[in-house]
């Protein structure tokens, strides 16, 4: 009997517009009418993340951060954090600026930045960096650029150091005929080394008292395999490429063909024969 389905956001419950369609809105609604929880499970920050839940009308736990912070939207609590050591993002924070790059740094619903871009005080400019990371609780780190040279710099110096991770990264740095558009950025998304999906999935099943073979996963992207080998079942949306597929128990239809709700349609069918 499946009792949690834990699934992502972009490339998954979005299509290509960022939009959920009716279908989606509609299984997720009925998958908890039958008393299954539905946990949204990103690399968005916390604050990105539960904008998503309000897009599908969905009261819940959220997992963000690829897995660094789980925080409960219905009670206002966050339950788990992974937190980054502050001297790697001194000298991660340090690296990124002397490289001409923007970095965005995580703490709950805060977004502290060496550039900033948005306005209305969504994004909070780092003065001293150090006051920053031993005032605030850092959980994540994205480094974004256009400047393929500086991103492999950056990308070189993390994977030198001990107590930080790359958990996801553009598709453009690991794949030589994936294009650019003129709007995209490069980027890569930084967190503690324990950091993954498949660890914060663990963490709450545990919390709630799910077994894991009693949970679901569905996911497009390599961020999501993590959620894959600690589920008992996962469905891949037929946009992932093939390796993430091949990991996958299952695979369901693309982000633009409502594959989360094709997904959820086969888990109902799944509790009802017993």
């Amino acid at each position: 009997m499946i009792k949690v389905i834990f699934i992502d956001i972009d490339g998954t419950l979005l299509d290509n517009n960022s939009q959920a369609s009716i279908e989606n809105v509609e299984a997720v609604s009925k998958a908890t009418k039958e008393s299954i929880k539905c946990v949204l499970c990103s690399g968005r920050p916390r604050k990105k993340t539960t904008v998503a839940t309000r897009m599908i009308d969905l009261k819940s736990y959220v997992i963000s951060s690829n897995g660094a912070d789980i925080y409960n939207t219905i009670n206002n609590e966050c339950i788990y954090k992974d937190f980054m050591d502050n001297e790697a993002i001194i000298k991660l924070y340090n690296f990124s600026c002397i490289n001409g790059l923007r970095i965005k740094m995580q703490s709950g619903f805060n977004t502290f930045v060496n550039i900033v871009r948005k306005s209305m005080g969504e994004e909070i400019l780092i003065d001293n960096i150090r006051d920053v990371v031993e005032s605030n609780k850092i959980s994540q780190c994205v480094v974004v650029g256009k400047n393929v040279e500086a991103i492999n710099k950056v990308k070189k110096e993390v994977l030198s150091t001990e107590k930080i991770k790359i958990v996801n990264q553009s598709r453009g740095l690991i794949d030589p005929n994936y294009v650019l558009l003129p709007h995209q950025e490069l980027y890569l998304d930084i967190t503690n080394k324990i950091t993954s999906k498949g660890n914060a999935i663990t963490v709450l099943c545990n919390q709630l008292g799910i077994g894991l073979n009693e949970a679901v996963s569905i996911g497009d992207h390599v961020n999501d395999l993590t959620m894959f080998e600690v589920t008992g079942r996962s469905f891949a949306m037929g946009n992932a490429n093939d390796y993430t597929k091949s990991k996958a128990t299952d695979v369901t239809d693309t982000n633009n063909n409502s594959g989360v709700a094709k997904a959820i349609q086969k888990i109902l069918k799944q509790n009802k024969k017993g």
